[in-house]
């Protein structure tokens, strides 16, 4: 893959990112009225601003239908979609912007909040949190759903709620991607005899001790065992090859 390949695959993913965000964002913008009820600054420009986001969306997939030649961006051409792939990149991201509400709505405790009022704040909040550049909007999400979610659920209610989101969404996939992308080559000797039937172990005993390979298996690509010392310098060669290849 070239690099250019690579800079166009962003473009896209971006592009896609902020198609959903900005169709449901505005609409929630549009329509709320939480803004006026809570009588927060600059309240009456949040319709003509979320209508302007909508069209801003909206016309993403008509301009991939009237323009045919690629945009030209700094001597750098970008291809666009067709409209059908257009279409489907807005829909695709309007659909993981509801299914990340949902996520954040079914961790809500009780309460008179209904789905379509949490997605609302929630997309707002969203779209807010980025506008303000603060890396993953830490802090101005987490207040503004606070403050759009008062009249239903209380802060403290609220909080545990927005931990638990923030670790599912954010630091999970981060920690997996971490975890999954690290090579790590580990030397291990075999059971001791005091660990049979222990823990992890239980499944060996004094008969079948060679087993252990099968134990670890879960969590490793490969695993060597070797049987004899003039095995080890190939089992070596063969582990640090799989651990640099992947």
């Amino acid at each position: 893959m070239t690099a250019d390949e690579l800079s166009r695959i962003v473009v896209s993913y971006s592009i896609t990112f902020w198609l959903g965000l900005l169709l449901l964002g505005g609409a929630s913008l549009a329509f709320s009225r939480v803004p006026e009820a809570h009588e927060l600054p600059l309240a009456s420009l949040a319709a003509p601003v979320g209508w302007l986001l909508v069209l801003a969306a909206l016309g993403y997939p008509l301009f991939a239908a009237v323009r045919q030649s690629p945009l030209l961006v700094r001597g750098w051409q970008v291809p666009l979609p067709g409209p059908g792939l257009a279409t489907a990149q807005l829909v695709v991201s309007a659909l993981d912007w509801t299914l990340a509400g949902a996520v954040f709505y079914v961790l809500l405790p009780p309460s008179d909040a209904g789905f379509l009022t949490v997605l609302g704040a929630f997309l707002a909040a969203q779209l807010l949190g980025l506008a303000s550049h603060v890396p993953g909007g830490v802090g101005v999400f987490e207040g503004l759903m606070v403050l759009l979610l008062k009249p239903f659920i209380t802060s403290a209610d609220l909080l545990p709620a927005l931990v638990v989101y923030r670790t599912v969404y954010y630091l999970m996939p981060l920690a997996l991607a971490i975890s999954d992308s690290s090579a790590v080559f580990a030397i291990t000797a075999n059971v001791p005899t005091s660990q049979f039937n222990r823990s992890p172990f239980q499944e060996i005993n004094k008969h079948f001790q060679a087993d252990f390979p099968n134990i670890i298996r879960p969590v490793v690509k490969r695993s060597f065992q070797p049987t004899r010392v003039d095995m080890l310098p190939l089992a070596l060669r063969q582990a640090m090859t799989t651990m640099l290849s992947g």
